[in-house]
């Protein structure tokens, strides 16, 4: 058994992020439950509302003990699982979501839209129009585009906004 505490990602059942953040804490669970203000507009009316950043989950830290506590508490679905296992997150990253959230910081969680492999187009710069792709190089993610007259592939650094996702004819 570890007895060492460490922050996990849940994932919960629809919209029981609120309560369940609850629960853990009246258990005595540390929960970080990241929340937004968003304007919902109805037929007949406007209303700011809170929200989670991270629809459907949150995080709590514990021990391996405290996994199997969790687990049957009203709400929860599942840990987020990598191998089998429940991924632990970076103290530091919880930290950084607790205070953007304490300091009432505007917020939004977009899924990230290029992953490593996918087939990417240049939209801008000197390779403007070039298909390469996403490949992780040295930790980073870099545009990998095939200088075929040299047989060579260039590895760019680029920024997300200079690519799209180049979709593969069938």
């Amino acid at each position: 058994m570890n007895d060492k505490q460490s922050w996990y990602a849940i994932y919960t059942k629809p919209n029981a992020e609120k309560k369940l953040h609850a629960r853990l804490i009246e258990r005595g669970f540390e929960s970080c439950l990241p929340m937004r203000w968003v304007e919902k507009v109805w037929s007949d009316r406007k209303k700011m509302i809170e929200e989670p950043v991270f629809k459907s989950y949150l995080f709590a830290r514990c021990d391996d003990q405290g996994l199997h506590e969790i687990k049957a508490l009203m709400g929860f679905s599942y840990f987020l699982r990598f191998g089998g296992y429940p991924v632990t997150i970076p103290d530091e990253q919880i930290e950084m979501l607790a205070q953007l959230n304490e300091l009432h910081q505007e917020m939004e969680a977009l899924p990230t839209q290029l992953v490593k492999g996918d087939r990417v187009r240049v939209l801008s710069g000197p390779l403007k129009g070039k298909i390469g792709f996403l490949v992780q190089h040295c930790g980073k993610y870099k545009v990998g585009v095939n200088i075929a007259e040299l047989e060579q592939t260039l590895l760019v650094t680029l920024p997300e906004s200079d690519l799209v996702k180049e979709e593969v004819a069938a």
